[in-house]
């Protein structure tokens, strides 16, 4: 049989409890300041989007990418951020983050708020809070930049493959030009002046 606590016993076992409980309060307090100083310090674009698809947090680097303030994106879907050709795909990130299935980066177009568009790499994962889900944590990365490289290396090496084909084809048409000058020469009793092994 359990002893019968007194009223004094009582209340000291309860001021220690909820002083263990504001301590663990304020531990967690300082735990979720941190990380969302490191979010927001981060040079990547991280925003958070609860289970219908609304936007709860949303990083300085976001709001660069973008073009949108953290005021004007907070409680708007997600859908605001993705060009028309690309909705489809970021629903099906979307999805596979809270069913816990990480996808792999894939590129999308970000809409921004001027209506334009630029590339982004982006990656979602799902978050959880007390054990529960809650949404998912999209980061996302402008490549718009790295983009516009290739497609400009792209056409580079295009253009050196075409220009190293016509001289290929340039340097045939010397060696027979060569050939023909030898045999004119030939003809008027002249020293020949190119080497036939010269191209």
């Amino acid at each position: 049989m359990r002893k019968k606590l007194t009223c004094r016993e009582a209340n000291r076992r309860y001021q220690r409890l909820r002083l263990a409980f504001r301590r663990k309060i304020k531990e967690h307090s300082y735990c979720r300041r941190n990380l969302l100083d490191f979010f927001e310090k981060v040079s990547m674009g991280i925003f958070s989007v609860d289970l219908s698809g609304r936007i709860i947090f949303f990083n300085h680097e976001a709001s660069r990418i973008t073009g949108y303030s953290r005021d004007e994106i907070l409680r708007c879907h997600f859908r605001k951020l993705l060009s028309l050709d690309d909705i489809a795909e970021g629903f099906k990130l979307f999805y596979q983050a809270v069913r816990s299935n990480y996808p792999k980066s894939v590129l999308l177009r970000i809409l921004k708020k001027d209506r334009t568009s630029t590339i982004a790499e982006v990656s979602a994962a799902p978050f959880h809070l007390g054990g529960n889900l809650r949404g998912t944590l999209v980061f996302m990365k402008d490549v718009s930049e790295r983009k516009r490289l290739e497609e400009s290396n792209r056409k580079r090496v295009e253009t050196f493959i075409k220009f190293s084909g016509e001289l290929e084809n340039w340097r045939s048409q010397a060696a027979s030009l060569k050939k023909e000058v030898n045999g004119l020469l030939l003809q008027l009793g002249k020293p020949v002046k190119y080497s036939v092994d010269e191209k």
